[in-house]
């Protein structure tokens, strides 16, 4: 666990490569409680096909928090029907891969502003 957190605080302060950035030591990352239900109708109105061919994040925007927040629990047997659950995992995946695409985005622009910041000092 110590390992874990050394290396950590290693890529924050910026002597160690990742492959994906970590949280910021400074403010620390707590999963919320899901209270929604599943918007099956939103969900059933989004072709997963035509976002990941026309790379229309803006779909992904109107649906990502009723997934993240849904409370996959309390859904009845009924809403979770194989094609359902198929298609809620595919627009799931394209989510996180929008947010990993995010992530680097601002992994560059962080990356630019040290070396900013560097030069000012100079």
């Amino acid at each position: 666990q110590d390992e874990k957190f050394k290396r950590i605080e290693a890529w924050v302060e910026g002597s160690e490569e990742k492959t994906r950035p970590q949280p910021s030591a400074r403010k620390s990352f707590k999963f919320q409680q899901r209270f929604a239900r599943v918007d099956w109708r939103l969900l059933a109105a989004v072709d997963p096909d035509s976002i990941e061919r026309k790379g229309d994040v803006q779909v992904l925007q109107s649906v990502i928090e009723n997934i993240t927040f849904a409370d996959l629990q309390g859904e009845g047997v009924r809403s979770l029907a194989d094609a359902n659950l198929i298609k809620l995992a595919r627009i799931s995946q394209l989510c996180l891969e929008y947010v990993l695409y995010s992530q680097d985005i601002l992994e560059e622009q962080r990356s630019s502003a040290i070396e900013d910041s560097k030069r000012w000092k100079h």
